[in-house]
């Protein structure tokens, strides 16, 4: 089974209203928004090149915007580091949402998360950079970032759920138990001690293991 989820770039980001004068949200304009979609475009490709050493004016620069108009965006790296971990997650949401409404339940999880590795090794240079750019704790403190988490948590476990219901997977497997496997592959690029291990192939021994397991054969008289 093959699908293909419609929303893969940074360019699918939901617009971020600004505060008003009265203290409610004021809708960005339509100007401010692509700028805000050039930004977000340009500092994934920096932040994956280089890392942490990356800097705004960098930025700035790849975006084809001024320095001031990326500021008035993202005041801090920070800032801007959590708005693109925020929307790499909303994409993860809507990839997971086109597989549940996949025939093939089991291969929908897989494929699923396929994604979620390919996301993270992809982007291990932008794993550095918010490790070291700012407490990921506290980005955890924003609750749209808090619901998009507890979202993507609860498509996952809807597919696993949907996976064991067709047999596909084996029963006794939690949500829980799934999330712990597959972070496995997702930081191995981190690791020195697992640094050079494949995480494509450590995903594909995670699949093997999922799979049903079948008694064996009887020996024939």
């Amino acid at each position: 089974m093959k699908r293909n989820p419609t929303v893969t770039s940074a360019t699918a980001a939901t617009p971020v209203a600004q505060p008003s004068g009265d203290g409610g949200p004021r809708p960005l304009r339509a100007d401010a928004v692509r700028n805000r979609q050039r930004i977000l475009v340009a500092a994934e490709e920096i932040f994956a090149q280089w890392g942490s050493a990356a800097g705004m004016d960098d930025v700035a620069v790849a975006a084809g915007l001024g320095v001031g108009t990326l500021y008035r965006h993202f005041p801090t790296k920070e800032a801007l580091l959590e708005a693109i971990l925020l929307d790499r997650m909303h994409r993860l949401v809507a990839q997971g949402r086109t597989y549940l409404e996949a025939s093939e339940p089991g291969e929908a999880l897989f494929e699923f998360l396929g994604q979620f590795v390919a996301q993270s090794q992809s982007k291990q240079d932008m794993i550095d950079a918010l490790a070291k750019g700012f407490d990921s704790d506290q980005m955890f403190q924003n609750p749209e970032a808090r619901a998009t988490v507890e979202l993507l948590t609860d498509i996952a476990g809807q597919l696993l759920r949907a996976a064991q219901t067709a047999g596909e997977v084996r029963s006794d497997l939690t949500s829980s138990d799934l999330l712990g496997l597959v972070l496995g592959p997702c930081m191995a690029p981190g690791n020195p001690l697992i640094a050079a291990c494949s995480p494509q192939r450590m995903l594909a021994v995670v699949r093997d293991g999922l799979r049903p397991t079948r008694p064996p054969s009887s020996p024939e008289a």
